[in-house]
């Protein structure tokens, strides 16, 4: 049983020879109350030898490590609150920007071909035509980026009586941005 206890360093042989000694050698500690605060020793304390003094030694190292882990848990929570903040910030701010690219309307292209119609005052109408392609195309409205223009125009209705129309330029919309 010694042999198990026997190591090459000091404190896992004091601990093994804690370990390997019977328990009756040492003395019971009454445990304080847990609502009552720990209170200094009123007089000197016993020896308890140099088990006793290895105790207390391992006590004191226990304590003094709890209380380091404790602040250094409260130094880096102290370091870390600044970047905590920001990052939660931020994280409110990026929700409040997909909100609001969620509510902007749809936008698209449509390619196609769309006559401009002639208005009142003998223009032709492409606002019309952009307006006509986008909702051909599954949109609302939108407006012209590129058009065609032929130089001659057959009409929209062919008579089959009466003089010839007049030859004239139409103007095609073949792409628009739409909404």
């Amino acid at each position: 049983m010694i042999t198990a206890c026997h190591s090459s360093f000091w404190a896992p042989a004091i601990l093994g020879l804690l370990l390997c000694l019977p328990a009756a050698a040492e003395e019971p500690r009454a445990t304080p109350p847990e609502s009552a605060a720990p209170a200094a020793p009123a007089g000197p304390v016993p020896d308890k030898g140099p088990l006793g003094t290895v105790g207390n030694w391992i006590d004191e190292s226990i304590d003094r490590l709890g209380t380091g882990l404790k602040a250094t848990q409260k130094t880096i929570d102290d370091l870390t609150a600044p970047t905590r903040d920001a990052v939660q910030s931020a994280a409110g701010v990026a929700k409040d920007a997909a909100k609001a690219v969620t509510r902007l309307p749809r936008v698209g292209f449509a390619s196609g071909s769309e006559r401009c119609p002639i208005a009142p005052n003998g223009a032709p109408d492409c606002q019309a035509a952009s307006d006509a392609l986008c909702k051909a195309n599954g949109f609302e409205s939108g407006r012209s980026l590129d058009t065609r223009t032929e130089a001659y125009c057959p009409p929209p209705q062919i008579k089959l009586s009466g003089p010839l129309p007049k030859l004239t330029e139409c103007i095609f919309v073949t792409r628009a941005i739409c909404r």
